[in-house]
């Protein structure tokens, strides 16, 4: 309390109660620090209103308190000084007889065509010490395959091939992406006369998939990637739901899908072929892949979630063979419902996962999640000043999602993958050079720091400290 009479600029020594973990679960440090009595009372202010702000940490705090299911998570807010030296422990260390592979991508040119052998091999050995799954980033895709017609009987695998026995030296399995998907395919693809577009799909699985499959490192393939329409809100490049006359719940027609509605069974063919090709490896699990729908409750795209279990529901009940449903996740921190723009948006957002993920596993399938990133903003927009209570888009928030989207996961026992689309920030999609045009910005104010690892030295960030602690929970 302040002294009775205590003038403004007056400093009072000040003790702060033990605190709980952050939102990492690393513990703070208790310290002595001086304060002015006006600081004291600002600070006591702003606390109260983050108690009582809708989604904040500090309201879900305040909700576990009222709930009888927490201590003391509104007070872990606060506190000064730096917080003690722990010692990292790899992630994959950590989640042994979990029963979920953590994994990530292999950044290839990213990396190589940019980097000397000494910082290659650090970044290799990030991957290496950290994650059981690599999926190659753009290597495997039909555009790098296939380039010109000629390359169906002479495909360019060169650098798929790298990635695959790569990781197969580091004792590492591999997720192939992707055999068919509408885009990212070359031009000479795109143009061929639709009645003749059956056959090459046909063809380019059986060529991709029949050169891996006595690999001993491929786990997964991603059979079909991002087939389900969208309708996402202000966004008119994502609103193509009923664009073509056979859509229904699929994306199609020109500048949408290479194969659909050109070949209207096109999803079937590829589950089909590629389970004939892999026929002597039934441990290998055959994925379909997709985003904005991991949770029942998104305000983005509301519908997403049931257009996607109902398309993939209807598929597996005629007997196409997929195995495990993919969700990409490509999240911002709002999505941890805090502040007032997550509040308002996404304050239910990680309480629908959980419900989502079941309701998959119910449907005899594994559930995966394959591209996780946690940006300070949506895709291709800059970050929003972190406004406290408003718009607060830093580490702690994006920490949240990361941990939750881990919990869910782990209590969740057909979620066996929780793979993420990058590790380091120093490599990365969302380093502001994508568009949703496709083209490059190049602009650094863009970069969305949606990894787990910083940019410079490949340190853990609060997001891994975060992931790390929940997989102690878990081995507790």
């Amino acid at each position: 309390p302040l002294k009775s009479g205590a003038a403004p600029d007056e400093h009072l020594k000040v003790e702060l109660p033990a605190l709980p973990p952050n939102a990492a679960g690393r513990p703070r440090r208790v310290v002595t620090a001086k304060c002015s009595a006006v600081a004291v009372v600002l600070v006591a202010t702003v606390g109260m209103l983050a108690l009582f702000m809708p989604g904040s940490a500090a309201s879900r705090g305040r909700r576990r308190l009222a709930e009888g299911t927490g201590t003391g998570t509104v007070h872990g807010q606060w506190w000064w000084g730096d917080e003690p030296e722990e010692t990292w422990v790899p992630l994959k260390q950590l989640s042994q007889n979990s029963g979920v592979l953590l994994g990530s991508i292999h950044n290839e040119d990213r990396v190589w065509l940019t980097e000397g052998d000494a910082e290659v091999a650090k970044y290799e050995k990030l991957l290496a010490d950290n994650f059981d799954l690599i999926t190659p980033e753009n290597a495997c895709k039909a555009a790098t395959l296939f380039p010109e017609p000629s390359s169906l009987d002479n495909p360019r695998f060169e650098t798929c091939d790298r990635i695959f026995d790569w990781a197969h030296a580091q004792g590492l399995k591999v997720r192939f992406h992707v055999a068919a998907w509408g885009d990212w395919n070359p031009d000479w693809m795109v143009d061929t006369p639709p009645a003749q577009k059956a056959a090459l799909l046909e063809r380019t699985v059986e060529v991709a998939l029949a050169h891996y499959a006595d690999h001993p490192a491929l786990l997964y393939v991603d059979v079909v990637n991002e087939a389900v329409c969208d309708d996402v809100v202000f966004t008119p490049d994502k609103q193509n739901c009923g664009n073509t006359e056979a859509a229904g719940l699929l994306k199609g027609g020109p500048g949408i899908s290479s194969w659909y509605p050109d070949v209207p069974n096109y999803i079937d063919l590829a589950f089909h072929t590629a389970r004939r090709v892999l026929a002597g490896r039934p441990e290998v699990k055959l994925v379909y892949n997709d985003y904005n729908f991991e949770s029942q409750q998104d305000p983005v795209d509301r519908n997403k979630a049931e257009r996607v279990y109902e398309f993939v529901a209807a598929a597996v009940a005629r007997g196409v063979p997929i195995d495990v449903i993919g969700l990409q996740a490509h999240l911002s921190a709002f999505h941890a419902g805090s502040g007032i723009v997550g509040g308002l948006l996404f304050r239910q957002w990680l309480a629908g996962v959980p419900p989502q993920l079941k309701r998959f596993a119910d449907l005899g399938l594994e559930v995966h999640f394959t591209e996780l990133d946690v940006g300070c903003n949506f895709p291709t927009l800059p970050c929003p000043p972190s406004v406290p209570l408003i718009a607060d888009s830093g580490d702690e928030h994006q920490a949240d999602v990361y941990a939750g989207l881990l919990e869910a996961c782990l209590q969740e026992p057909a979620c066996t993958v929780f793979q993420m689309w990058g590790s380091t920030d120093r490599y990365s999609w969302r380093d502001g050079s994508w568009t949703l045009d496709g083209g490059g910005t190049g602009d650094e104010s863009k970069n969305q720091r949606a990894h787990i690892f910083d940019a410079e030295s490949f340190a853990p960030k609060e997001s891994a400290w975060a992931l790390a602690r929940t997989l102690q929970g878990l081995r507790s």
